[in-house]
């Protein structure tokens, strides 16, 4: 189960430890052999260098995102473009949930929840 930080809670000294589930490994994996055929080698790295640095910022800033209780108790989602990145606070560790395109529907990519 989520724990809920608010801002005062969450230490500004501290990082949070990062976790990447099965299914958001597999987005990762997708994205990235996607973007190889429609884009090529350069522009796909580039665009997971984007989405690397945007889990850098949530180690150090784990509220930066917006809180989105639509998609789940405890879930967040930041934007890299075109890319959500849905995560959530667990026990001190960022866990990325999932990373889809921003066109789908995040509620239907969640059912399959760990």
């Amino acid at each position: 189960m989520p724990v809920t930080f608010s801002r005062r809670s969450w230490p500004a000294s501290r990082v949070a430890r990062l976790r990447i589930s099965r299914l958001a490994g597999g987005d990762l994996d997708e994205i990235r052999v996607v973007g190889e055929e429609r884009f090529g080698p350069a522009a796909t790295l580039r665009h997971l260098g984007s989405l690397g640095r945007a889990f850098d910022l949530l180690r150090d800033q784990p509220l930066a995102g917006q809180a989105r209780p639509e998609y789940g108790e405890g879930i967040r989602s930041i934007t890299r473009r075109p890319h959500r990145i849905l995560y959530r606070l667990v026990h001190g560790e960022v866990e990325i949930v999932r990373v889809i395109h921003a066109a789908r529907d995040a509620r239907l990519d969640l059912t399959d929840d760990e």
